[in-house]
């Protein structure tokens, strides 16, 4: 189950977002490249080449559109008609304001979707929780807010200051340093809370020793490869005993699964082994440049390691 941490505390990154994505290993997966747009910007994300929508988890634009999702862990576990990936490359692609965006996102779905080309509801979707914005700096260089929506729970911004009375879950929506996995935001796992306290440590550090973009990086990689999982689970446990253990561990160290490789009709694409796939840093410097790090962990359905890597620039309101 993936991870998501991001900060705006540290006084020369307006914005620093961490991203651990977990699957099964043997799932077709495109690195992040940067492709053109019909509006004439790029977008910079990781392609899910095993279901039909090609969709994707994060990406960002040269506009400074950033959208991050990660699944709601249900119960059963069956995939949607439709891949939860469409919906980030649905916001990419839009020129709408996020407002106008939400508002009008089941009715253009439901008509036909930008991404797929067929109609297509929310309820045909798997359970979800976006992070969504336009990366925005205020007078004092700090970023304007980000929302959140789910298809599971309440909708909620992130990296907020104003205090809402009416805020059902405002101490999430004004935290610095803000984390979610796969459960609602404000009903957070343990690996969340530790990757909150691992993050906001590390900038504070960050600052103090003048850590150079490079040591910050490699810093946050770190973070996101904190390995607390239990060893006994992964050695002895059943397979669900395996995935609810996913709760307790930012990095999820191949997992041997009960399945062999296999694409079911649907494009849902499993394997042998199940784990951190792809790690992501985002980082967004005061003068507008935004940093893209992406570490792809394995190359095929194998437990043994073999790293690609890149790091990938916007400058942003350039084309």
């Amino acid at each position: 189950m993936c991870i998501l941490i991001s900060t705006t505390s540290h006084p020369d990154y307006p914005l620093i977002l961490l991203s651990n994505r977990d699957e099964y290993l043997a799932r077709p997966t495109q690195l992040a490249t940067a492709r053109k747009t019909s509006k004439d910007t790029q977008i910079l994300s990781p392609l899910d080449m095993a279901r039909p929508e090609h969709g994707t988890w994060i990406g960002i634009t040269s506009d400074g559109r950033l959208a991050v999702l990660v699944n709601y862990r249900e119960d059963t576990q069956i995939a949607g008609k439709v891949s939860r990936g469409i919906l980030p490359l649905e916001y990419l692609v839009s020129d709408l304001l996020d407002d106008e965006w939400y508002d009008g996102l089941e009715e253009r779905m439901n008509k036909k979707s930008g991404v797929t080309g067929k109609p297509t509801k929310l309820s045909e979707i798997g359970g979800f929780t976006l992070l969504y914005g336009k990366l925005e700096l205020d007078n004092n260089s700090r970023l304007k807010p980000l929302n959140l929506m789910s298809n599971r729970g309440d909708r909620g911004k992130v990296h907020s200051r104003e205090v809402s009375l009416d805020g059902l879950h405002d101490q999430f929506h004004r935290q610095e340093t803000f984390a979610l996995s796969n459960s609602l935001y404000y009903m957070p796992w343990l690996k969340v809370e530790l990757g909150r306290k691992k993050l906001d440590s590390l900038v504070q550090r960050a600052a103090a020793e003048d850590y150079s973009r490079e040591e910050l990086i490699e810093s946050c990689f770190e973070i996101l490869s904190s390995d607390t999982y239990d060893a006994e689970v992964r050695k002895k446990g059943t397979f669900d005993q395996k995935m609810t253990e996913l709760q307790n561990s930012i990095f999820i160290p191949p997992l041997a699964t009960p399945y062999e490789l296999k694409l079911a009709e649907t494009g849902y694409a499993v394997g042998k082994y199940y784990g951190t796939r792809t790690q992501t840093v985002i980082a967004l410097s005061k003068n507008g440049i935004l940093h893209y790090y992406e570490r792809d962990l394995y190359t095929g359905d194998t437990d043994k390691m073999q790293p690609r890597e890149q790091h990938l620039q916007f400058t942003l309101g350039n084309k």
